[in-house]
């Protein structure tokens, strides 16, 4: 039996893991960060329209009751505070996920330093960070914890369950598609262990809520979906090799992986063969399941198999697998010789390091945004930003456009507004600014600053047309000088449009420059609407 660490060294190690997160930031996080795709777009703006019916509307074949509560309760105040209130949900998953990481390495007896690793493992594994600061995607922490804790903790023998615990399982059921995949889980213990496994009430929540959740699943149309492809065997192989192998896109990652598969392999073998533990098959399950979730990864993408294999297209569908494999890993290896596990440890390090990805997401200016929406109708971006309209995004301030006479001042060219291009030619077209491309990335510079004294936001409204749809940018500073950091990038339509931006004031005079279009094509900016935007 392992020596059980004390007090201090179990708060340090549980704070770590509360901190492991950071790594993933590669600068201090915005408000904007917190908000992905389905939490705003369909979760929240569904928990305004629908209220607490939302809970039982079913979203990619599923029920996502914890999502759905953190976007009801977002959705009871203020816009700007949706934000912060999927970072707490997102926050609070993430804490209830790693308490049981930890009790799980406590229950299997495992060194302390071997805990450190394998708790370490578990949330740095190889991905871009798909499940981080997301409250739609913490169902996947959630679901660790569910299948987790059937394979290993249920009716272990010195394990108490509390209500706590009976509350997250039901939530992790209710949330996603893991109750009806616990199923073979609870088929393979009884049929391993007879008998002596027998059913419990937390057998009968998640029992009775993967039927839900598999009613709801059925009734849907994600399963009756034909996007086209025919199934290709060799496909199918390839790409579930590559998802098994960590994502290995290096010699150095096929290398490290093949050991570290090898030695989960051997350990299984010797515990099986050897040491003829016949009673206890639960790192068998965990490897059968973490197939069969990479399995479910590659039909969620079955008509385009490959792309769950690159980094970040589909690499939530690896997060359960790749923390259950490196539980056994470390389970059975923390056991064997010095040699085998420093050499162990030495590979599954380097392998976490090659297939490390900070969590990229702009900062959207969401808190701006919900600002200039008590202007009017306005469209927030959402990460991840795509090459399509409107993306995802979020509507704000209801049906009713933003009234063009309520700008704080207008920039036109008729006015003779001094401004300068670059990689382009300027002509004053019927009192607007023919931006003529002559290179990729032309822009515009208003050469004279604009003054929102008192302001706690800006938004401005860019009037133009242009022959075809792509990319514009617009950039602020305190001088003529711009970079990327302070600046938000959209897709808009060709033709005729009202260009969306807004920001947080900078408190001095701003300079903004306005890239119309990636490529060199012509736009014709009518106006510039500037909006002063006080605080609450």
């Amino acid at each position: 039996m392992a020596e059980k660490p004390g007090f201090y060294a179990q708060a340090v190690l549980a704070c770590a893991v509360l901190l492991l997160p950071l790594i993933k930031w590669t600068e201090l996080p915005s408000a904007s960060m917190f908000l992905w795709a389905e939490d705003a777009f369909t979760f929240l703006r569904q928990a305004r329209e629908h209220g607490v019916s939302s809970f039982f509307m079913p979203y990619a074949g599923y029920l996502h009751l914890y999502p759905r509560a953190a976007a009801w309760i977002a959705a009871q105040g203020s816009p700007a505070w949706a934000p912060f209130v999927f970072a707490a949900a997102w926050w609070l998953a993430y804490a209830l996920c790693a308490r049981f990481v930890i009790r799980l390495t406590a229950a299997l007896e495992m060194p302390f330093f071997w805990r450190a690793i394998c708790v370490g493992l578990v949330f740095l594994q190889p991905h871009e960070g798909e499940v981080f600061f997301s409250v739609a995607n913490a169902q996947w922490l959630l679901g660790f914890v569910l299948i987790g804790y059937f394979i290993w903790l249920d009716q272990r023998p010195g394990h108490s369950v509390s209500w706590l615990d009976r509350g997250v399982l039901l939530i992790a059921a209710l949330s996603g598609p893991f109750s009806f995949l616990v199923w073979p889980v609870l088929i393979f213990r009884r049929l391993t262990e007879g008998p002596a496994y027998s059913m419990s009430r937390e057998h009968a929540l998640v029992v009775l809520a993967g039927l839900l959740q598999l009613g709801v699943f059925l009734s849907g149309d994600r399963v009756h979906r034909d996007d086209g492809g025919a199934f290709d065997i060799a496909v199918w192989l390839s790409v579930f090799i590559h998802l098994l192998a960590f994502c290995s896109a290096t010699t150095w990652q096929w290398i490290l992986s093949t050991f570290v598969l090898a030695a989960m392999g051997m350990a299984l073998f010797k515990r099986r063969v050897f040491d003829r533990r016949v009673g206890d098959w639960s790192s068998e399950i965990a490897v059968v399941i973490a197939s069969l979730l990479l399995l479910a990864g590659i039909w969620a993408h079955r008509f385009d198999p490959t792309q769950a294999v690159p980094m970040g297209a589909g690499n939530r569908y690896t997060w359960i697998p790749y923390g259950l494999m490196f539980v056994v890993v470390c389970w059975h290896v923390s056991r064997a010789s010095r040699l085998v596990r420093g050499t162990l440890l030495a590979c599954v390090l380097g392998l976490v390091m090659l297939g490390h990805r900070a969590v990229t997401r702009a900062d959207l200016q969401y808190l701006a945004f919900a600002d200039f929406s008590r202007k009017g109708a306005v469209t927030v971006p959402l990460n991840p930003v795509i090459a399509d309209w409107p993306g995802w995004y979020i509507p704000l301030g209801g049906d009713k456009p933003v009234d063009p006479s309520a700008a704080s001042f207008v920039w036109r060219a008729s006015e003779g507004v001094p401004v300068r291009v670059s990689n382009a030619a300027l002509d004053i077209k019927a009192g607007a600014w023919l931006i003529r491309g002559q290179a990729s990335d032309p822009y515009i510079v208003v050469a004279v600053p604009m003054f929102c004294e008192n302001a706690r936001s800006v938004g401005l409204e860019v009037q133009m047309s242009r022959p075809e749809s792509g990319w514009t940018q617009l950039f602020w500073s305190q001088n003529d000088r711009f970079g990327e950091r302070r600046s938000l990038r959209r897709f808009y339509p060709s033709g005729p449009i009202v260009a969306q931006f807004a920001f947080r004031n900078m408190g001095r005079a701003t300079y903004v420059r306005f890239d119309p279009a990636d490529g060199a094509v012509d736009a014709l900016i009518q106006s510039v609407r500037v909006h002063c935007l006080p605080g609450n």
